[in-house]
């Protein structure tokens, strides 16, 4: 018995394996690459504006896997360690709990990272479904229907943070069914540590309920703790930078009205495209297709269903439906996700507690089939089921007809509600099947189907090619770049991580952590905000690069001067065929020159930017945030020369005498300046002020002081100097401490 079930655990396993060589055969045996190339170059600019030999009919390309474009893999790529100096004017690496630099996964070949999840997730909740007892073909059913779930697949193709934290949940049920302390904390230590905290809390949370319900509570918090604790090295600074970020001041009303679902979406357990498909740029649902993917398979949910009210798996009943309802949007919800009090949970996307969902249905699936190996009256159960699903497919299918306005998006309801009634109807017809052995063997052959399908339709492969490929644009900022000056493109803008994966400037960025001060200062400089402070920023990007249609640059006297200050040298800009406004007039020669020209791109030199670090002969003390704003962008404010700070430096008077100043390091860790001035003055650098952030002159700690509102600043004597910035948070020190 011992040697048979071996051999089918190396059947079933190598059959998962043999499953993922099939789905990404074309980029592990081809050439293509997991990473959506195609749709970079095809979309985002400066790539968007060119020609690609052999391409000219165009590039064919799924609109997906945008985060893992825009942000996963230039970070994952770049493998910075503390601090990222090439977006936002600096942010935050390893406090910035995505950046996952604790994760040992991370540091594996991109393309392991992105197939490894599906795998691991099916390996470690077969070992749970093992420690349950079940039936061995049901252990496997639960697995496979949880690996292979459309939240594993889908956030595997768009964010691997998300997927990476959700794996280990099963892991975490094993341990504590298994009473296993020394798996239990490591699951737990590489969920927080694969770079999602609120997947990691979800988790956490659910884990504590189970631990309570199997009386294995004391088990589960000492092991909690002591997790805790060991991740507190990532902990401790993600929260610190999370205060630090726009997150908790922001209202995510919209966020809310968008995700939080109706239950009609329950309709897409049965039929997950019936609202079309972002792959096939038909998808009309509201919200993004993988925030909202709740699909386990078909075949799966009616197992699921036929012990929903059977007590066999109450814990896992009771949580699919709260957890479905936490994220409904039914009249209390949005009232209850909103309380202040709460902790983190109001800035949360309130949908991606589906995770919860997802795998309470997949062990309620390995419940129902061995139920159902045990007791064959069942079957008649599973056959109304079918029937019930089908007719409320139909009924479905008919809805759609009276709400839809578009004869199109009718149609894909249609279409995409075929091959869910087909599988019903395949599904019914097997249950009349004798045997035992072939109807399991057909039930596992029709899911493995359905979800070698579903898998196939959101994979996003692309040429090799296209991988970042090189473009005059960034040829020339990094050939251009000894003074480590930064650019902004307009016209197109160039989305800011791409600044990451070139190792050049830019003041704009894209992340869900970044410093607050610094996303209120880019915004207030829009052409409408006029210099007024703003609480509700974007919580996930800040930019600087958006020109209307008849908008010449010195129109907005305040973003010029802020981009001046902020040491933007050059300024790539394609002009659009639908531009109303020449770039001469956006351009004005007297302080933009024409540096090159290539493809359709000028580059335009800002003669009057500032360097980088300079030296200010004055200051002005003010402490309020608005009246900063108000002395920065006043026209009578020389930001060259002075330096609005919000404390007292001792010692600095006025002074008019030249100095010189020098840059000799510029790493992400640390910079290191020379200085000469005969008399004081106040050294200003145009990098982001954050903790962590110290500094010495010739040896000596200095203090170092916010300076223009989001800057750094310190003052230095007179005489030549020598000044050293270095990131070493306190927090980091402390966190290894605790």
């Amino acid at each position: 018995m011992a040697k048979m079930t071996k051999v089918w655990h190396i059947l079933f396993f190598g059959l998962i394996i043999l499953f993922l060589l099939v789905i990404y055969k074309e980029a592990i045996f081809g050439n293509k690459v997991i990473l959506g190339t195609n749709y970079l170059v095809h979309f985002f600019s400066p790539w968007s504006t060119q020609k690609f030999s052999g391409w000219e009919q165009g590039i064919p390309n799924k609109p997906l896997g945008t985060d893992l474009l825009r942000f996963f893999y230039p970070q994952w790529q770049a493998k910075l360690t503390f601090w990222n100096p090439y977006i936002f004017a600096g942010n935050p690496v390893m406090a910035n709990f995505q950046s996952a630099i604790f994760y040992p996964l991370t540091y594996l070949p991109w393309e392991l990272l992105v197939i490894l999840p599906p795998l691991l997730a099916t390996i470690f909740c077969y070992l749970y479904l093992r420690a349950l007892n079940l039936k061995p073909a049901a252990q496997f059913f639960g697995a496979f229907a949880f690996g292979f779930s459309g939240f594993i697949v889908t956030w595997s193709q768009e964010a691997v943070a998300v997927v990476h934290a959700a794996i280990w949940l099963p892991l975490i049920f094993y341990g504590i069914e298994k009473k296993k302390k020394i798996i239990l904390v490591f699951a737990l230590i590489m969920s927080i540590f694969a770079g999602y905290l609120q997947i990691a809390f979800y988790i956490i949370t659910l884990s504590f309920f189970y631990a309570y319900y199997r009386k294995n509570t004391k088990l589960f918090l000492i092991c909690c703790l002591l997790a805790l604790g060991i991740t507190a090295i990532q902990l401790v600074p993600s929260l610190e930078a999370f205060r630090q970020s726009p997150r908790p001041t922001i209202r995510i009303d919209k966020v809310f009205d968008t995700y939080l679902l109706s239950p009609f979406h329950l309709i897409k357990t049965i039929a997950p495209d019936i609202n079309g498909h972002p792959g096939s740029y038909n998808y009309f649902g509201i919200g993004s297709y993988n925030e909202t993917s709740l699909y386990i398979g078909i075949i799966p949910l009616i197992f699921a269903l036929l012990v929903f009210s059977s007590g066999r798996a109450r814990f896992f009943a009771v949580t699919t439906l709260v957890t479905f309802i936490l994220t409904s949007n039914l009249p209390f919800i949005k009232n209850l996700l909103t309380l202040s009090f709460l902790p983190l949970i109001p800035t949360f996307q309130p949908s991606r507690i589906l995770i919860l969902t997802t795998f309470s249905l997949s062990i309620l699936s390995a419940y129902g089939l061995s139920y159902l190996l045990e007791n064959q009256k069942t079957i008649s159960q599973i056959r109304r089921i079918s029937l019930i699903l089908a007719t409320l497919l139909g009924i479905a299918v008919i809805y759609y007809k009276f709400y839809l306005t578009l004869p199109r998006d009718f149609l894909v309801v249609v279409k995409n509600s075929l091959l869910p009634l087909g599988f019903l109807g395949t599904f019914f017809l097997l249950t009349f099947i004798k045997s035992k052995k072939v109807f399991i063997l057909m039930i596992f052959a029709l899911t493995t189907f359905g979800q070698l399908y579903f898998f196939s339709r959101y994979l996003n492969l692309g040429e090799r090619q296209f991988l970042y490929p090189p473009h005059p644009v960034f040829t020339y900022l990094q050939k251009n770049n000894q003074d480590f000056s930064r650019f902004v493109a307009f016209g197109e803008p160039i989305k800011e991580n791409f600044a990451t994966y070139f190792r050049i400037y830019s003041p704009e960025g894209f992340d869900p952590i970044f410093s607050n001060r610094y996303g209120q200062l880019l915004n207030a400089v829009k052409r409408y905000k006029n210099g007024v402070l703003e609480t509700n920023i974007s919580r996930i990007e800040a930019t600087i690069s958006e020109l209307d249609a008849d908008e010449s640059l010195v129109d907005n006297k305040r973003r010029l001067k802020l981009l001046t200050l902020l040491g933007v040298k050059y300024l790539p800009y394609f002009e659009k065929k639908e531009a109303t406004i020449s770039a001469a007039k956006i351009f004005p020669s007297g302080q933009f020159l024409s540096a090159a020209v290539f493809d359709g791109w000028t580059i335009l030199e800002n003669k009057k930017a500032f360097p980088r670090v300079f030296l200010a002969d004055n200051y002005i003390i003010e402490k309020d945030p608005q009246k900063i704003l108000d002395l920065m962008f006043a026209p009578e404010t020389d930001l060259r020369k002075t330096v609005i700070l919000e404390e007292v430096v001792v010692g600095l008077h006025p002074a008019t005498d030249s100095g010189q100043v020098r840059m000799t390091t510029y790493e992400p860790n640390k910079i290191v300046i020379e200085t000469h001035s005969d008399s004081p003055k106040i050294l200003f650098l145009s990098d982001n002020y954050y903790p962590g952030w110290q500094a010495t002159v010739d040896g000596t700690p200095t203090k170092i002081m916010r300076a223009d509102f989001a800057f750094r600043a310190i003052p230095v004597p007179a005489g030549s100097h020598k000044v050293i910035f270095f990131y070493s948070p306190l927090h980091f020190s402390w966190s290894i401490i605790d």
